[in-house]
């Protein structure tokens, strides 16, 4: 991802002799603040080693995402920053990525806790058919303050990506899985994006106040409070309409590997709704688990724009990202039939 090979060849030495020489890649520097630094580089686990016929030698090395803070933080703040950053690579390589193992350090000297830290939810990375691509590498991010971005909207972001992450790493049931991609996207331009019809205190005094106050009193006090409810909220937008917006914002984007995404529109609507509000009788049982999977890499692909976006990348360069991407243009050819 940061391109940045310890491994290299002595042309010194003439075939067919040869000599490889390790050395330890420098630390790359992914965002620096006023008081916080953030890079990553690889660190050699052991010394290479070979089996007994000494034909093959292996070298092993550990990523490190260290988080340097000038001033003291909580232990707390430090990892959501940390989980912050894996989060990003996740989308980044298209693989999940988690910190196996956590160490506390101040003014370099080792703290007396040594643990394994996990977020919520655990997720598990499975196994993919899917060739393996990465959506962006490091030398993207040049003159793109993607991580300063990105820590911005770390908070307003948080149940977006754990709800990203659940759909895409989760054990969960195919169901499970749409639901949970369906509701990340709701909740990211509840959070990120204008999603409502008037303003807010135009709303209330237009047409809140008056319909609360022509609600029937003598009504039992739940349905009372039901229907007030359902007017204070009737000012924001529907799924539909979210997802529309977002669909014609990475129209672009999506036209490089879904053509005409936005006529599957009405289909994600109608089948969240099968779940929460429609009536047993109207269940279509007769749904392919294929045609989930259809619905669930679309939802993903709009919301891995969305990310993009959020990490302050332009819509050129998404709509590069998208069209270039391997795993994206295979998921083409499987889903819409596109040939790469």
């Amino acid at each position: 991802w940061w391109n940045q090979p310890g491994i290299s060849l002595d042309r010194s030495v003439a075939f067919p002799d040869a000599t490889v020489h390790y050395r330890k890649p420098q630390p790359v520097s992914l965002f620096k603040g006023d008081d916080l630094e953030i890079k990553i580089a690889p660190r050699l686990r052991s010394l290479a080693s070979s089996p007994d016929d000494g034909v093959r030698f292996s070298l092993q090395e550990d990523v490190r995402v260290e988080v340097l803070a000038d001033t003291l933080r909580p232990l707390s703040s430090m990892l959501d920053t940390l989980h912050a950053c894996q989060d990003l690579l996740s989308i980044a390589c298209r693989q999940y990525c988690v910190a196996e193992h956590v160490d506390v350090y101040q003014s370099l000297e080792p703290l007396p806790c040594d643990a394994t830290y996990h977020a919520v939810p655990v997720v598990k990375p499975g196994e993919s058919s899917r060739p393996f691509s990465l959506l962006f590498r490091f030398s993207d991010l040049a003159g793109t303050p993607v991580f300063s971005s990105w820590l911005a909207n770390m908070e307003a972001l948080r149940p977006v990506r754990a709800l990203y992450f659940l759909s895409v790493y989760g054990e969960n049931f195919i169901e499970g899985r749409f639901l949970a991609i369906v509701q990340a996207i709701e909740a990211f331009h509840r959070r990120l994006r204008d999603g409502v019809y008037m303003e807010p205190s135009d709303f209330d005094r237009v047409v809140a106040g008056p319909l609360i106050a022509a609600v029937p009193t003598e009504l039992d006090a739940p349905l009372h409070a039901s229907l007030v409810s359902r007017i204070r909220f009737g000012n924001e937008y529907s799924l539909r309409k979210r997802l529309r917006l977002l669909f014609a914002e990475h129209r672009a984007a999506l036209d490089q590997v879904a053509p005409d995404a936005s006529r599957f529109i009405n289909v994600i609507v109608d089948r969240r709704n099968m779940f929460t509000h429609f009536p047993p009788e109207t269940e279509r049982s007769n749904i392919d688990g294929q045609d989930w999977l259809r619905l669930i890499f679309l939802l993903r692909l709009v919301l891995e724009c969305c990310f993009l976006k959020a990490a302050g990348f332009t819509d050129d360069r998404i709509r590069e990202f998208v069209g270039q991407c391997d795993s994206y243009r295979w998921e083409a050819e499987r889903w819409f039939g596109l040939r790469p």
